[in-house]
């Protein structure tokens, strides 16, 4: 696999982050089991996996709204016909 680690939209902890904070990690709900140590490669799986796309290069082409909004991180404003996306570690943000 090539090294991802230095991509300019996942680079290395980012990846890893979204995957914790989207509960990617989550092994059993009860009683709550998480992977221990992920690594970058495992995190960008699990993305692609979410994401719906065949290869871990075809998630990373994805232009960054696009793989937020395919990995569930968007919501339908009532004034809008598109979804929004927005970054999960930063939560909805609505002024």
């Amino acid at each position: 696999m090539p090294d991802y680690y230095n991509h300019p939209r996942w680079p290395s902890p980012r990846a890893r982050l979204v995957a914790r904070k989207l509960d990617l990690d989550v092994v059993s709900r009860w009683p709550l089991t998480r992977v221990k140590r992920m690594t970058h490669a495992e995190a960008l799986d699990l993305l692609r996996h979410r994401a719906k796309k065949a290869t871990v290069e075809e998630f990373l082409a994805m232009p960054q709204q696009e793989a937020w909004i395919a990995l569930g991180c968007s919501y339908q404003p009532s004034w809008s016909r598109q979804p929004i996306a927005y970054n999960p570690l930063y939560g909805v943000r609505r002024w």
